[in-house]
């Protein structure tokens, strides 16, 4: 792969890569929610039929999530080794800055993974989805019409 002369800590490969498959992320969020109204638009103005349409984008939601959003998570556990015997090795942000096996961690590395945690908490598993599992269960409730 790549070799680099001054490589960083453990605590600041995680927060780099993190941080980009955040965007990545958001980018996907944003491009499906595009494609949902590109979808709607077909069949609104230009006489598409609705059926195919949509199954069209039920298509493309679940190959964005297997094809992409999963490998890239794969990718992401590969490359920091946070995972040993199928299971969550390293997790800063359900075990705090400690995860990283008490080597100090730069406070902005502890900031981003508090500020991190704060988001968990405030939409964990009770709180509001993100978008893109709402559009995917909504489409999976309403057969793929979204009112």
């Amino acid at each position: 792969m790549w070799t680099i002369k001054d490589p960083a800590s453990k605590d600041k490969e995680w927060a780099i890569a993190f941080s980009v498959f955040l965007m990545l992320t958001l980018v996907i969020d944003k491009t499906l929610g595009a494609a949902y109204y590109f979808c709607e638009g077909r069949i609104a103005h230009s006489g598409y039929e609705a059926g195919p349409e949509r199954a069209r984008f039920q298509e493309l939601v679940r190959l964005t999530e297997k094809e992409l959003f999963d490998r890239c998570k794969e990718i992401f556990h590969w490359k920091l080794k946070t995972r040993k015997g199928g299971k969550e090795a390293c997790n800063p942000i359900r075990d705090g800055v400690n995860a990283f096996k008490g080597k100090s961690s730069d406070s902005s590395i502890a900031r981003l993974v508090t500020d991190l945690q704060a988001v968990v908490s405030d939409y964990g598993k009770n709180g509001p989805r993100p978008p893109i599992v709402f559009l995917r269960l909504t489409l999976r409730r309403t057969g793929g019409t979204i009112a």
